[in-house]
C-alpha cells in the first residue's frame, strides 16, 4: 500500500508546510507517522526540506513551484535563468543547501527515518502489531522474523509515561532513535512532548 501526506494534486491537500503553518515539531511527527508505519511511503519533492507552497496561484500550481536548492532569492539554485514559476516563499531557510548543513533540520530527520527503514526489515516490510493510544501517544510494534521494533509518537506537548502492550516476557528495549535506555523500565517508557522514539525489542 502506498502512503503519503500530499502530492502534486491540490485535492490531496496543501504542502505539509502550509497544512501545519510551519510548525517544525509537528511536521516531524507527521513524517514519522507515515514513514514508520506499514506501506511504501512516497515523499513529494520538497516535503523533506519543508518547502512551502506558492500563494496566489490557482489550481495545482501552488504545489508545483521550482525546487528550492539554495537560498538564492532570484533562482533558488533551480536555474541560471528565469524560473518558470514563482519560488517558494520560505526558500531562505528551507532549501536543500541549508537543510543539509543542519543536523537538526527536517531533511536530517527524514534521512534518519529512511535509514531506519533500510536497516530494519521490521520497519520496511514487517507486520503491524499491538497498536494502542494512551493519552495523546500512539504506540505500536513492527515485526519481521527476529527483528522487532517499538515505535512511540507523542502528539501532546507534555511528557507521557506509556505502558507498552505486547512486549515478550523478559524483553529488553535498546534505543534506535531519539530514545535513551534509562527511560525504559519494566515495559514503561516516558516519551517527551511532541516526541518520537524507536526502540529495538530484544528477547
Amino acid at each position: 500500500m502506498s502512503t503519503m501526506i500530499s502530492n502534486h494534486d491540490i485535492f490531496a491537500g496543501e504542502r505539509l508546510w502550509d497544512q501545519l503553518k510551519g510548525d517544525e515539531a509537528r511536521y516531524k511527527l507527521a513524517a514519522a507517522s507515515y514513514l514508520l508505519q506499514p506501506g511504501t511511503p512516497f515523499i513529494y519533492f520538497g516535503e523533506e526540506i519543508g518547502q512551502a507552497g506558492v500563494p496566489g496561484l490557482g489550481g495545482d500550481l501552488p504545489l508545483r513551484s521550482p525546487r528550492s536548492w539554495t537560498p538564492e532569492p532570484q533562482t533558488a539554485g533551480f536555474t541560471t535563468g528565469q524560473p518558470f514559476r514563482p519560488l517558494a516563499p520560505n526558500l531562505a531557510r528551507y532549501n536543500v543547501q541549508s537543510q543539509s548543513a543542519d543536523p537538526q533540520s527536517l531533511r536530517s530527520f527524514y534521512k534518519a527515518l529512511i535509514a531506519l527503514r533500510r536497516q530494519h526489515a521490521s520497519i520496511a516490510q514487517g507486520s503491524f502489531e499491538h497498536s494502542a493510544v494512551q493519552g495523546q501517544t500512539l504506540v505500536f510494534q513492527r515485526a519481521h522474523g527476529a527483528d522487532r521494533t517499538l515505535v512511540l509518537i507523542n502528539y501532546g506537548t507534555e511528557p507521557q509515561a506509556v505502558e507498552v502492550p505486547g512486549l515478550p516476557a523478559g524483553a529488553r528495549l535498546q534505543p534506535l532513535f531519539q530514545a535513551q535506555a534509562t527511560h525504559a523500565q519494566a515495559g514503561r517508557v516516558t516519551v517527551p512532548g511532541l516526541g518520537v522514539q524507536v526502540w529495538q525489542v530484544q528477547r
